[in-house]
């Protein structure tokens, strides 16, 4: 794996297929959450959190997309939101998620793909 942190980014964004995605995304899992904060000064799960709960009742179920390390439903959880569903593509990703204690489910599915939830 790469260990200068831009060219991670390029090695992880320069993937294939969906499962060499994955498997780059789960070599990066553990150092993902240090990487950007430190790294990159990503400041985007505050962000799109603080912005949801303008919107969206505490009590409303969430399905955090494309979730990671879980980053977001973790700034979600700090404001209150408690029924929050974890989706990524990487099992290493979400496996770091899993570790925050603030997902009620955790789902490895492919946006882009049909997923396995109810529809209207």
């Amino acid at each position: 794996m790469e260990t200068n942190n831009e060219n991670r980014v390029k090695w992880v964004y320069s993937s294939q297929d969906n499962s060499e995605l994955s498997e780059r995304y789960d070599e990066w899992a553990r150092d993902y959450d240090n990487d950007l904060s430190e790294f990159f000064g990503w400041i985007a799960p505050e962000t799109a959190s603080q912005y949801l709960a303008k919107h969206v009742d505490q009590d409303a179920d969430v399905l955090d997309a494309g979730a990671g390390t879980g980053l977001v439903g973790e700034a979600l959880s700090e404001l209150g939101f408690n029924q929050l569903t974890a989706m990524d593509l990487s099992k290493g990703m979400l496996e770091e998620a899993d570790t925050k204690n603030v997902y009620k489910k955790l789902d490895q599915m492919v946006l882009g793909e049909k997923l396995n939830y109810p529809s209207d």
